[in-house]
C-alpha cells in the first residue's frame, strides 16, 4: 500500500516513515525543502536502511496553494496514494483545499491535530466526543475548526478520515519540553549539579499537569489506524493519543533527576512572579506560563477501548528523550552557533552566551542572570539589543516621572480638539451612509458579547444544541427540545423524528436585539410547562455562536440576512424527514417574536401567507408579537429626545431618517400581510418600544381585509395592553399568560 506522509521529516514522521517501510508499505515523504533531514529517531544504524527506501518529494504547500487553491492537493493526487497522513496542516483553508482534491481518490486520510482544541488545564480529562468550550488562541481555534470540518466531511460526504490528537511530542532527536516550560537542554544539567526552579500557579506545589506522548507511540497509532481503515469504529472518529495519566511539573523534575542519578534534587517551587524574576524577564515567564497552563489533560480511554493501544507511561517516554539530550548535548548546543558580539550590548559580553535553536528555527541568545542565579533569559537574537534598551528605559526615572513633568501647551489642546472633531465627523458620515454602522445601534450585538455571554450548554427546557446551515456559508446556533436528549440528528429513529410533528404544538421564538437566545429562555420554559409545547430558538447571523458570511465585505448582521436565517430555521422545522427536516406541519407552528424579533416574525409569516413568495412552504398556525415595533423609523423619530424638538426640527429629522436609514424592519407593513391569527402583547410602561407601536400595528391590521374575522373562534387580530408590564416582562403578567393559552 502506498502511503504519502506530509511533513515526513517532522518528529512523528521521523519515526513513521521507516516503520512504514519496515512493515512492507511503500512510503513517500513530502517535505517543504528537499534538503530537510529527518531526526533519524531510531538511530542511523537502525533506520538508515529503511530511509534509503523512502521516496522524498519536495512540495511547498503555501506557495502552491497561493498560485492556485488546491494545487498542492493536486500534486499529492499525482503521487497516486492509497493513504495520506497529514502531519503539517495548521490552518483550515489548507485543510479544506487538500480534502477537496483527495475526495474520492484515497482509501484513508489521517490528520494529526493537537490537544489545544481543548480548553486549558482542568481537574478532569477531556474526552473526544464530549462538548467543549471554545479554545484559547488562533492556533487552537484553527485546530478545532479543522477537526470539525474533517468530521463533517465524513458525515456529509463519506470522506474516509481519522483525526489523531496529541499534546507535546517527546522522542530521540530534539530537546523535549521541560518542567520549566522551555526547551533549554541545560536545565537537565542543573538537575544534576544544583538547585532548579519549578514554576507553580495558584499554590499547587508544582502540580501543573503535563500531558505529552512519545512520537514513536503516535507513529504506531497511525500504523494501527491504517491497518483498521475499514473498521467503522475508526473512520470519522477522533482519538486522543496519550498515556493514561499526565505528569506534574514537580513529578517531572523529580523523576528525571532520579533517572540522571540525583536522588535528592534541590527543587525550588516558585510562583509565577518569583519565577519571572528568577528568569530575568517577564517575557520568558509568559512563554513558559503559556506552554504549561495551556497544556490540556486528555483521556486516552477511547484509544485503548477501540484500537487496543496504550502509549508508554510518560516517565519512560521522557527518560528516553532526556537520555538522547544528555548524550548529544554538545551537538544540540552547537548546531546554530553564532557570534554573540553581533547583538550583545558592549560591556555585557560576559553575561551572554550563544544559544542554539531550541526555542525556534532562528538563532537566539541566553542571558545568564548572575544576580539572581536561578535561571536564564532566552530570546531571539536581533531583539536582544532593542529589548535591553526598552527595559532600561522602563526602569529609568525619566519614564517614571515623564507624565508628571510633561508641559502641556494650549496648542496641544487645539490639536486634540481638531482630532476629536474629525473623528466625530467621520462617525456621523458613517452613521448616515453605512448599513454596518447603523447595524451597531439597531442590532447592538456588542452589548451581550461584553456582558451576557452565551452559556456552553443549553438551559431548560432545551434538550439539544445544533448547527444549521443558512445562506452564504452562515451556520446558525439552534436550541430545541424536539428530540430526546441524546445526540446528533442522525442517531434518531424515524419514530422519534416524527414525535414533534405528531404532537402538533411547536413554538419558534425570535429574540430581539442586544441579546442572545439564552436571555429569554424563561419564556420558552413557560411555553413548555404551561402548554406542553415543543420549543425552538436560535441566534441570527452575527449573534451568539452563529457565524457571519465568509465574504469579508458582507454586512453582518443585516436585515435581509436575519430574514433569511429565520426562514431557514422555519424551513428546517417544516421540511419532511426524508429531506432532512423535522416534518412538522406549518399549522402546528406558532411564531413568537419579541421586540425586533416581532418584525422578523411578521416578515416571514407575510411571505409564507403569499403563495407566490412561500415557495411551497406551509404558512404558520399563528403569530405572537410581543412588545412589537411598527418600524425602526418610528422608533428613531419617536424617541423622547426627538419629541423634545420643535415641530420643524422633528420634520427635518424625519426627512433625514427617510433619506439615510438603511435598516427598516417595517413590522406594521408586514403584519398586514399575515393570513394566520395574530396576537399582540404590549406593556403600557414599555420605555424601549412605546405602546403606541403595538396600537398602530393593531389598528392597521384590524382595518385590513386579511386581519378581520376569526379562526376557530380566535380573532385574526387581537391586542392585549398590560398596565403593569414593561418591555421584557410581558409574559410575567397573568392576563398575558391567560390570553396566550387561549390563543394557542
Amino acid at each position: 500500500m502506498k502511503v504519502v506522509v506530509i511533513g515526513g521529516c517532522s518528529e512523528v514522521g521521523s519515526y513513521l516513515c521507516p516503520r512504514l517501510i519496515q512493515v512492507g508499505h511503500e512510503c513517500v515523504c513530502v517535505v517543504e525543502d528537499a534538503q530537510a533531514k529527518a531526526y533519524y529517531a531510531h538511530g542511523p544504524e537502525e533506520s538508515g536502511q529503511f530511509w534509503e527506501k523512502v521516496v522524498v518529494v519536495e512540495l511547498k504547500r503555501d506557495e502552491l496553494d497561493a498560485q492556485s487553491p488546491g494545487l498542492f492537493g493536486a500534486k499529492i493526487c499525482e503521487l497516486k496514494p492509497d493513504v495520506v497522513v497529514d502531519l503539517a496542516c495548521v490552518d483550515l483553508p489548507a485543510c479544506q483545499a487538500l480534502v477537496k482534491s483527495l475526495q474520492g481518490t484515497i482509501k484513508h486520510f489521517i490528520h494529526s491535530g493537537s490537544f489545544h482544541v481543548y480548553s486549558p488545564s482542568v481537574p478532569r480529562p477531556w474526552e473526544e466526543d464530549k462538548a467543549r468550550p471554545h479554545p484559547l488562541g488562533l492556533y487552537a481555534s484553527e485546530q478545532q475548526r479543522m477537526e470539525r470540518f474533517l468530521i463533517d466531511s465524513f458525515k456529509q460526504h463519506k470522506f474516509p478520515v481519522t483525526v489523531l490528537l496529541h499534546g507535546g511530542l517527546v522522542g530521540r532527536g530534539w530537546p523535549p519540553l521541560n518542567f520549566q516550560g522551555t526547551r533549554d537542554p541545560r536545565v537537565f544539567d542543573a538537575l544534576i549539579k544544583g538547585s532548579v526552579m519549578v514554576p507553580d500557579d495558584q499554590k499547587r506545589n508544582g502540580n501543573l499537569p503535563l500531558h505529552m506522548v512519545h512520537a514513536d507511540d503516535f507513529a504506531m497509532t497511525i500504523l494501527v489506524c491504517i491497518d483498521k481503515r475499514d473498521d467503522k469504529k475508526v473512520l470519522g472518529q477522533v482519538f486522543n493519543v496519550c498515556p493514561e495519566l499526565p505528569i506534574s511539573s514537580m513529578g517531572y523534575a523529580k523523576a528525571i533527576a532520579q533517572f540522571l542519578g540525583n536522588e535528592t534534587p534541590s527543587l525550588k517551587v516558585r510562583e509565577w512572579a518569583d519565577f519571572q524574576q528568577g528568569l530575568g524577564d517577564r517575557g520568558v515567564a509568559i512563554g513558559s506560563y503559556d506552554r504549561l497552563l495551556r497544556m490540556p489533560y486528555a483521556s486516552g480511554a477511547k484509544l485503548k477501548r477501540v484500537l487496543g493501544l496504550e502509549p508508554r507511561p510518560l516517565v519512560h517516554a521522557l527518560a528516553d528523550a532526556v537520555s538522547f539530550v544528555i548524550v548529544n548535548k554538545e551537538t544540540l548546543m552547537s548546531e546554530q552557533e553564532v557570534d554573540p558580539a553581533t547583538f550583545v550590548p558592549k560591556g555585557c559580553e560576559q553575561d551572554f552566551v550563544a544559544a542554539t535553536g531550541w526555542e525556534g528555527s532562528r538563532p537566539g541568545y541566553v542571558f545568564k542572570d548572575g544576580s539572581k542565579g536561578l535561571g536564564y533569559y532566552i530570546d531571539r537574537g536581533y531583539l536582544i539589543k532593542h529589548q535591553q534598551r526598552v527595559y532600561e528605559y522602563y526602569d529609568s526615572e525619566e519614564f517614571k516621572t515623564s507624565k508628571s513633568t510633561e508641559d502641556w501647551r494650549w496648542t496641544d489642546s487645539i490639536k486634540y480638539l481638531a482630532l476629536v472633531a474629525i473623528m466625530a465627523s467621520v462617525f456621523v458620515w458613517s452613521l448616515c451612509t453605512s448599513e454596518r454602522t447603523q447595524g451597531m445601534f439597531v442590532f447592538a450585538t456588542l452589548v451581550p458579547s461584553m456582558f451576557n455571554r452565551l452559556p456552553p450548554f443549553p438551559p431548560r427546557p432545551f434538550t439539544a444544541s445544533m448547527k444549521l446551515n443558512s445562506t452564504a456559508g452562515v451556520r446558525l446556533g439552534v436550541w430545541h427540545n424536539l428530540l430526546p436528549r441524546r445526540g446528533r440528528l442522525d442517531t434518531y429513529t424515524p419514530a422519534e423524528m416524527s414525535r414533534a410533528a405528531a404532537k402538533c404544538r411547536v413554538v419558534l421564538y425570535l429574540h430581539g436585539n442586544a441579546e442572545f437566545r439564552h436571555k429569554q429562555a424563561w419564556k420558552l420554559q413557560w411555553w413548555n410547562s404551561a402548554l406542553g409545547a415543543d420549543v425552538v430558538t436560535f441566534d441570527y447571523r452575527g449573534f451568539g455562536d452563529s457565524s457571519c458570511p465568509k465574504d469579508a465585505f458582507s454586512v453582518c448582521p443585516s436585515e435581509v440576512g436575519v430574514y433569511q436565517d429565520a426562514m431557514h430555521v422555519y424551513d428546517w422545522m417544516t421540511r419532511p424527514n426524508d429531506q432532512g427536516g423535522m416534518g412538522i406541519p406549518g399549522g402546528c407552528v406558532i411564531l413568537h417574536g419579541h421586540s425586533l424579533g416581532s418584525a422578523i416574525a411578521s416578515r416571514i409569516a407575510s411571505k409564507l401567507s403569499d403563495p407566490s413568495t412561500a415557495e411551497g412552504r406551509p404558512p404558520p398556525g399563528g403569530v405572537v408579537l410581543e412588545s412589537p415595533l411598527s418600524s425602526v423609523r418610528d422608533v428613531v423619530t419617536g424617541h423622547w429626545f426627538v419629541r423634545m424638538l420643535p415641530q420643524q426640527g422633528r420634520e427635518k429629522l424625519g426627512a433625514l431618517v427617510d433619506q439615510f436609514l438603511r435598516l427598516q424592519f417595517r413590522g406594521e407593513e408586514h403584519a398586514g400581510g399575515v393570513a394566520a391569527p395574530v396576537l399582540l402583547l404590549h406593556g403600557e410602561r414599555d420605555g424601549v418600544v412605546p405602546v403606541e407601536h403595538g396600537v398602530s400595528i393593531y389598528e392597521s391590521r384590524a382595518a385590513s381585509k386579511v386581519g378581520r374575522g376569526s379562526v376557530n373562534g380566535v380573532p385574526k387580530t387581537d391586542l392585549v395592553l398590560l398596565a403593569g408590564a414593561d418591555h421584557d416582562n410581558v409574559l410575567k403578567q397573568e392576563e398575558a399568560a391567560e390570553r396566550l393559552i387561549q390563543f394557542a
